[in-house]
């Protein structure tokens, strides 16, 4: 591929293990810079295509495959005012204005993302700090709600139970209440980062527009200067077409001057198509760069305050156990309890006779004994 290309153009690079389809315009321009000789379309693509914003996205083999790159907004309007008969001077009146609007947007967008680099910043950080405390409260919550829980090896069961229910069920109440207002803070901070979001992308938008818009305006500006428009070009056509009509040299002279006005004009045009799409391409770049940083200064925040929630969960599941000791009686201390009043309850008939038959009971044993007094079996 590299030989077909040098055998092209006719140039050998210094390098040539350069593949020069692979490289984008960025690339090939940093070559240039090292000193590299360049195959001349190469290079000139590479001039043409850094002022996009492309540059560093399409290779040069991309952009010559024949595959056709979508317009953007800039050259969408330069198209409709060519096809709609407006004057290269025109076009390059309106876009100049054109390019000090969008100009002007973008300068109003990076006043706002620039704070955002250390507002985004500050709120992961925050995020952080919300969960690393409410973590640390929930662990001494979780050590009470254990050792609760512990004392049911010092006491029978059925007592530790009614003993320690009431604690161990208020622990736990401060504790989910303590994950809940933890959440809601770190929550409150994700709809923050929202609104940062919607900011940086409005301005990586707007600046996106000044680079092409600059872009565009720069292209119709040296266009303009590229045309035979100088003042004397103007007059001296003037003078040889009076010449030649018999208008006479001085008359001619001044029509060419009214030409040359006009070409003038044009050119006057050009030079301020260039400076005004060189300036608005320049603050355009610059609003990208500081909306990418904005970005990942904001990625690096969504994930601190995505970590910082599932931490605070996490936190939280953990002291919603231990079932035994806060969840009412078990079946355990049912069958416990049951077996206790039945015992007291046959200790009471055996003193009390009267009492035998007078309490309802479903242990068999205490109902053949009944069966007993009665002579039934």
């Amino acid at each position: 591929m590299v030989d077909a290309i040098n055998g092209n153009y006719g140039v050998k690079p210094q390098d040539t293990s350069i593949n020069w389809n692979d490289l984008t315009a960025n690339e090939v321009l940093e070559y240039e810079d090292e000193g590299q000789e360049v195959p001349e379309e190469v290079l000139a693509w590479a001039q043409d295509m850094a002022k996009t914003d492309n540059a560093d996205d399409v290779t040069y083999e991309m952009s010559t495959s024949g595959e056709e790159q979508p317009q953007n907004a800039a050259q969408q309007l330069r198209e409709e005012m060519s096809n709609n008969g407006v004057s290269i001077k025109q076009q390059g009146r309106q876009f100049i204005e054109e390019s000090k609007n969008k100009e002007d947007l973008t300068l109003q967008a990076i006043e706002q993302m620039a704070p955002l680099l250390a507002s985004a910043q500050a709120i992961g950080d925050e995020a952080t700090d919300i969960a690393d405390t409410a973590k640390t409260q929930l662990e001494v919550l979780k050590a009470q709600i254990e050792s609760l829980a512990a004392e049911k090896n010092d006491k029978p069961r059925f007592f530790q139970s009614r003993e320690t229910r009431g604690e161990v069920q208020g622990l736990q109440a401060v504790a989910a209440a303590l994950g809940t207002q933890a959440t809601d803070e770190i929550q409150g901070l994700d709809a923050e980062l929202g609104e940062i979001d919607a900011i940086i992308n409005e301005g990586a938008v707007s600046s996106q527009l000044s680079v092409d818009f600059g872009s565009e305006t720069v292209s119709i500006g040296q266009e303009l200067l590229g045309s035979k428009s100088s003042r004397n070009i103007g007059i001296v056509a003037g003078v040889v077409g009076g010449a030649l009509t018999g208008v006479g040299m001085l008359f001619g002279g001044l029509i060419g001057g009214i030409f040359g006005g006009l070409f003038g004009s044009k050119k006057r045009v050009g030079k301020e198509a260039v400076e005004q799409g060189t300036e608005t391409m320049t603050v355009g770049q610059q609003g990208n760069q500081i909306a990418e940083q904005a970005a990942d200064s904001h990625g690096v925040s969504i994930d601190s305050v995505n970590k910082a929630e599932g931490d605070v969960a996490s936190a939280s599941t953990d002291n919603s156990s231990g079932d035994d000791t806060s969840g009412g009686d078990t079946a355990a201390d049912t069958t416990t309890n049951n077996t206790q009043q039945t015992a007291d309850s046959g200790e009471r008939e055996e003193l009390d006779p009267t009492l035998a038959d007078t309490s309802i009971t479903t242990d068999p044993d205490e109902i053949l004994r009944r069966k007993e007094r009665r002579g039934l079996a």
